[in-house]
Formats: C-alpha cells, structure tokens, sequence
C-alpha cells in the first residue's frame, strides 16, 4: 500500500467511524513543559519528547526552538499534514508539499516596556508549494477547504479562553 492509499483509507475509515460516533472525535490533550536549566524546557506531547528554549541573548542556552517558533513551526506542520490528507481523500496526485509560515511579533511588550505590542506584530502569512500534476481548480478546493477546516488556523482565528490553574509549592530552593 503507498501512502496515498493508506492516508485515503485511514480518512476514510476516521470519517465511517465519526459519523458514528462523533464524540470520538472530542478529544482532550495536556502537554508539559519542565525548565530544566535555564530557560531550556523539556516538553512532554503524549510520549514525544520535545526542546525549547530561548535564544541566548535573552539568557536562554539556545538549545532548541522557542516558544513563538514552535507555534509557527505547528502551524507549518499541521497546514502541510492537512494538505496531505486532503489531497489522498480527493484522490489527487501530490509528489510535494511545502508549507512556510512567516509571523513578525515586537517583543518590548514582553518586557512590559511602553508601546510594546502583545502576540504578533501584523499579519502572519503562510506561503504554499504544492507539486501536483492535478487540475489547479482541483489543488485550489482541496487548500481551501483544509485553510478552512485546520485546527491550528481556526485557534489562530479565534482564540479561546485561557484560565490559569495555580498550585504553589514549597521546597527548600
């Protein structure tokens, strides 16, 4: 089975299984980030282990992405996988699929410094190159619908809610 197939059968099989049973489909995740030296965090995703960090002219050890980075980077990830997964339901031939996201964001805000905005500084654009020899009104629904239907973009549209929990403990450190 090549993956067109075997991506195609699994969309398949996830839509028989959903219309089913939509409540298999509301799933809830928790992920963990631990400083561990620094500004470096080890993150834990569901068995993924995962590094982040901040660059080393804001003190970080420059061991892995930053935050701000990884956002992007799953923004990139999860257009490209959709795509993908689009393209194999529709039956449409792909060799490849490039997906590159630009965000620009003023960090004086982080340091609480005047004039300084929060989030991204604009507009963040996300650049697509898709090698298909498939009809170009075929490529374009397929972009369209996923741009419509992505987790990661919808999130990115409209925010949720973010509550935080506290637990303060105390140790000798």
């Amino acid at each position: 089975m090549d993956a067109n197939e075997k991506i195609r059968n699994a969309w398949e099989r996830s839509v028989r299984g959903l219309t089913k049973r939509p409540e298999l489909g509301k799933l809830t995740r928790s992920v963990t980030a631990r400083l561990t030296v620094g500004l470096t965090c080890s993150i834990e995703a569901e068995g993924h282990q995962l590094l982040a960090d901040a660059p080393e002219i804001v003190g970080g050890n420059d061991r892995g992405a930053s935050p701000t980075l990884l956002l992007e980077a799953a923004l990139a990830s999860c257009l490209a996988t959709g795509y993908r997964m689009a393209f194999a339901a529709r039956g449409l031939p792909v060799s490849g699929i490039e997906v590159q996201v630009t965000g620009s964001f003023d960090v004086c805000g982080q340091y609480g410094l005047d004039g300084g905005k929060l989030g991204f500084d604009g507009p963040v654009t996300y650049a697509v190159r898709v090698d298909s020899p498939a009809d170009e009104a075929a490529v374009l629904d397929a972009l369209n619908w996923v741009d419509a239907h992505s987790p990661l973009t919808n999130i990115l549209r409209q925010p949720v809610e973010l509550r935080r929990e506290l637990r303060i403990t105390r140790s000798g450190g």
